[in-house]
């Protein structure tokens, strides 16, 4: 079952489908552009990193986090937040913050 035959392919490839989806750029989603590079807000700090980004995700069960549950990761990030004083930088430095998910 590991390969397809030509026919296979070709037939997939001539499928209509009603389902359409438009071209994504990441940079087209930005809200900003800052020193000619796009700006996103959920990058200013680890909490609107967790609210604006990532939580939404764990919510529904999304990947990374299918097997996840927000009420789980909530005091992770508080904790984050705490010890990082809301510094996104402390997400350059695994050994830091990866600590928190192993509790």
């Amino acid at each position: 079952m590991g390969e397809f035959t030509k026919w296979q392919v070709t037939n997939a490839m001539k499928r209509k489908t009603t389902i359409l989806a438009p071209p994504y750029h990441v940079q087209s989603t930005a809200a900003d552009i800052r020193a000619g590079f796009p700006y996103f807000s959920h990058h200013d700090s680890v909490s609107a990193l967790w609210s604006q980004k990532w939580r939404k995700p764990c919510e529904h069960g999304i990947y990374p986090f299918t097997d996840a549950n927000v009420q789980d990761f909530d005091p992770i990030f508080a904790e984050l937040v705490s010890v990082s004083d809301d510094q996104p930088s402390i997400l350059y430095r695994p050994d830091e913050y990866a600590k928190f998910f192993s509790r």
